[in-house]
Parts: C-alpha cells; structure tokens; sequence
C-alpha cells in the first residue's frame, strides 16, 4: 500500500490549540531572530488565519483537484481512443502521455491528503503502491473485472494510477501495440476500466470538496467554516496545512526514497527495486519533486512554476513573514533545497530506480542529500507552530 504516515491519524485526534500568548511558545531565539508574542498577538488573528485558510482553498485545493478531474477525463477519453481491433502504438503512446499529464495534479495534492481523500479511501483506491502484478496478470487472461470495483482493500493494488501505470509503460516507455502485454487478450477492457476508475474517482473528490458534497455539504465550506474539524482557523493552519506538509516531506524523504535504497543495499535488490513508487513510467523523481512542489504550493498560497517563489497576500507565508522573516526565509530555502536535491538524484539522466547501488557514481551522496533535505524540510515545517504561537 502507499505510505501515508499521516493517514494513521484520525482527524479526530487532530487537536492543536489556537493562537497563544503563553511565553512558552516564544520560537527558540537560536533560531529565530525575532519571534516576541507581541508580534504574534498583532499578526496571527483570528481574522487573518481564516484568510490564510480560505486563500489555502480556493487558490490551491480548488484548482489542484479540477486539473486532477479534467485530466483523468482526459486520460480516459485517450484510452477509450484505444482501437478495440487494432491498437496503434500512436494510440497507446497518447495514452501513455495523458497518464503523466492527469498524474501531475495528483502528486501536486498530496500535501492535503485530507478530507473526503481519506474517509473515503479515495487515496489508496486512486495511488496504492506497490501493485499485485500477478494478480493484474491474472485478471489480463481472465476478465474478471468485478475484482477492480467497490472499496475493498483488496481491489485498492489492482486498480488505479500505477495499475494503470503498469498496463501503459516498460522501461520508461509507452508498451508498443505489439508487446506482449498489450497482447493479452483482455488488456484493453482492462485498461479501459482503470482509466474510468481513476475518471470517476478524481470526480468524485472533486464533488466532496466543492460540488454537491455529502448530504448537501461540501467539505470546502466545512473547512472553511471551522465549526468541526478544523476547530478554528488556527487549528486549520496547525492540524492541517503545516502537519500535512511536515507529513508529505517525511514520507517522501524516508518511504519514497530511503526505504527503497536502504532496502536494495542491505536486504534485497529485487525487493528495492520493486519498492520504488512509479518506476514503470520512470516518473519517480518527478513524483517526489511534485510532492515537494505541493509544500512549496500550500505554503505560498500559489500554485506557481518550480522556480517562482512568489507568496499570495492571503498566504501561511506572507502571514509567518510578518511575523518572522527569517522563519519565512529559512522555510522557502528549506522548500527549494529538499526539490533541488531530489532532482539531483537524476544526476546522470538515469531514473532513480537506475540509481540505487550506493557503491555506483555518486548515488550514495545525491540520495542522503535529498533523504537529509526532506528531513530538515519536515523540521522546518514544525517551527512555524511556535513561530505562529500555535501550540500543539
């Protein structure tokens, strides 16, 4: 299954304290050059938190999951191109190219894997790593398709993006019409249905948050509104925003990228390599740059290029600024170290699945930079609750 650490925490748990002037969540002044409660009295309102949480929503949550709905739409349309009579590797290559423009927003959005992804098991029926390839093998002689639908954990590593993955790519590539995959003589009803899956699921989501909700509500206005969880704006930025961010840094630093490499060079080649989220599309190191990207997103209230570090006026940035620049200052470098390094796991132009023996060129060096850049990302991410005055 894909690693969410943060998944393991009920929402309910979820209960950081609002804004305080309590002496003991002065920041470090080892840190910090001037982080004074009086600062954070005139700055970190409950006026100016909820602006931070609705900017949050509208210009990052909102726009992230409707690219993630209109590419997957996009996505199916291209494998429903797919000739049920004569494939064409044109047809199969605009397939292959739609999956890794729909997978773009998803990854961009796992800093708020929170809300209806997660009680609705949206999540691992979209993104579960890693597959049950013989099962998926199985089902291609079969078609038996029945096992892909409902919400059983056990249809969650037979369906979905990587599934699809899988059914689209090898070796970096798009499967020409001729390979034996493709040959299988169920593969494209197959593939059909995992790209209407993943279609419907990435509507649905949408829906939750801003279209016709649950019962009448959407989670949009829920968060926004503060009356459940989160608790209150504060709570939002605490519970939410930041411990999500801090969430996805460590998960992309020690699952993502450490548990494979220290698993390939102390216990199992076979089993490393396997391990590494989206190596059949060799899409890894862009997956994980993206989830940094979605800190980089959240944080900045914008949803920018890679290198336009440029804060919305309603933003977590522009409010830690005001309260601290060099707090601001230091998590924006933090942000563009940890995405810098994991690009450097690249270093060769090999996919980081080709980068895995520590005793080979500078894997070792590049890959402890990006798993140490993640790490002290994640740490910065914590400081800005005592930088804010939000206990938890």
């Amino acid at each position: 299954m894909k690693f969410h650490y943060l998944a393991l925490i009920g929402l309910s748990a979820l209960a950081f304290g609002a804004c305080s002037e309590d002496a003991e969540n002065v920041a470090d002044e080892s840190n910090y050059d001037v982080p004074q409660t009086e600062q954070q009295a005139q700055h970190v309102t409950d006026e100016r938190c909820h602006a931070v949480v609705v900017g949050y929503v509208d210009n990052v949550v909102e726009p992230t999951y409707r690219d993630l709905q209109t590419r997957t739409a996009a996505l199916a349309a291209a494998v429903e191109a797919i000739s049920a009579t004569n494939p064409t590797d044109a047809q199969i290559q605009a397939a292959a190219d739609a999956w890794l423009f729909a997978r773009e927003p998803w990854e961009k959005s796992e800093a708020f894997l929170f809300g209806p992804v997660d009680e609705f098991s949206i999540d691992p029926k979209m993104d579960s790593w890693p597959l049950d390839v013989n099962e998926i093998n199985k089902i291609m002689e079969s078609g038996d398709l029945s096992q892909i639908q409902g919400d059983e954990e056990a249809a969650q590593n037979i369906r979905g993006f990587h599934t699809l993955e899988y059914l689209l790519f090898e070796n970096g590539a798009a499967r020409k019409a001729s390979n034996a995959v493709v040959q299988k003589s169920h593969w494209l009803a197959y593939t059909k249905a995992t790209a209407n899956l993943l279609r419907s699921d990435a509507a649905e989501l949408y829906q939750y948050w801003f279209g016709t909700g649950v019962e009448g509500k959407k989670y949009a206005d829920t968060f926004k509104a503060h009356n459940s969880e989160p608790s209150s704006a504060q709570n939002a930025i605490a519970s939410f925003i930041i411990e999500y961010c801090a969430g996805i840094a460590d998960e992309v630093g020690n699952a993502k990228i450490k548990e494979p490499y220290d698993t390939y060079n102390n216990l199992d080649r076979e089993q490393g390599l396997y391990a590494v989220e989206s190596w059949y599309s060799h899409h890894s190191i862009d997956d994980y740059s993206n989830n940094i990207l979605s800190i980089k997103d959240s944080y900045l209230g914008n949803r920018l290029s890679a290198t336009d570090y440029t804060a919305a006026a309603s933003s977590l940035s522009a409010l830690v600024k005001d309260v601290n620049p060099t707090a601001d200052a230091k998590l924006i470098a933090a942000i563009q170290t940890a995405y810098n390094a994991i690009q450097g796991i690249g270093y060769n132009g090999q996919p980081f699945r080709n980068n895995l023996d520590k005793t080979v060129g500078r894997n070792a060096e590049v890959i402890d930079a990006a798993v140490n850049a993640c790490s002290d990302l994640e740490a910065e991410l914590q400081t800005l609750k005592t930088t804010l005055g939000i206990a938890s």
